[in-house]
């Protein structure tokens, strides 16, 4: 509007904002970034460090692997409900709490504003916890998050004043960010050599759990629908256990040759140059 556009054009010509700066960022990281902690691939895999591997065979591995699953459905329930609560906030608060569109807006950007700390928090208790307790510590930190996560949404579903619903919300949030951070804390131990494959099944979590558990809103009304969703979450965050003990255990391992259940990485993943399958290098 300060640049005399109407609401209709404005709100479509500040997308231009953050689509520059993505861009922007996007060439910084290609130019002065290395593609992991170790370096960039191109230069260890001709030094020998790193060894290429088969994406085909990846995925396959990967979506065969149950513990990608068991993450995929709790990242549905964190990142999945993200998604649907930028979809919902605005009209949720215009609808419930009588708020003008401006102002809903407004109040409904501080979920999306916990993402400025809570996400890497999220990673950072994962990481602070396992040097303590290992993989135990990790999963820990996760369930717990998950589960706040569903009780604060529960909570704020049931709230009609408004100086009770933002803190509640804004706990809610923190809890949704930490969830997506805490999980791509565990992620890498799923299967060391298939990592990209496990991420984007995990990834691909988020985008079907808001398309799915989004339908809640519209079948039931706003606090109904978030009712329901809180039961979703608190039910799915029990599934952290599955990844704790069990048959599908996540063993934290220094040399990451060894995955979930104590299982030695096999070899049929490495490609040699000439894309035959070699054992992988011992350390």
């Amino acid at each position: 509007k300060a640049f005399g556009l109407d609401e209709d054009t404005a709100w479509r010509a500040v997308m231009v904002i953050p689509g520059t700066m993505a861009l922007g960022i996007g060439i910084l990281l290609y130019f002065f970034s290395d593609d992991s902690p170790d370096g960039n691939f191109r230069d260890l895999h001709m030094s020998g460090a790193k060894q290429k591997t088969n994406p085909w065979l990846a995925m396959k591995r990967a979506s065969s692997n149950v513990r990608s699953w068991i993450l995929f459905l709790l990242y549905a329930t964190c990142f999945g409900v993200e998604l649907i609560m930028n979809n919902n906030l605005a009209s949720y608060f215009t609808e419930e709490f009588g708020l003008n569109q401006s102002t809903a807006g407004l109040v409904a950007s501080l979920f999306g504003l916990m993402n400025l700390f809570a996400r890497s928090l999220g990673g950072i208790s994962s990481d602070f916890f396992s040097k303590r307790f290992g993989m135990a510590g990790r999963l820990w930190v996760f369930f717990v998050v998950e589960f706040a996560e569903g009780l604060f949404l529960l909570l704020f579903s049931r709230l009609r004043v408004l100086g009770a619903a933002i803190p509640a919300l804004i706990a809610f949030s923190t809890c949704v960010q930490m969830a997506e951070g805490a999980t791509f804390g565990v992620v890498p131990f799923v299967d060391p050599v298939a990592t990209g494959a496990v991420s984007g099944i995990v990834g691909a979590g988020g985008n079907v759990g808001a398309m799915t558990l989004g339908l809640l809103f519209s079948n039931f009304d706003g606090p109904q629908a978030m009712l329901y969703l809180s039961f979703v979450v608190i039910g799915v965050s029990f599934t952290v256990f599955g990844l704790m003990i069990g048959p599908f255990k996540v063993i934290d391992t220094e040399s990451g040759r060894q995955v979930a259940a104590g299982k030695t990485l096999d070899d049929e993943l490495v490609e040699s140059e000439s894309s035959q399958a070699e054992p992988i290098a011992q350390e």
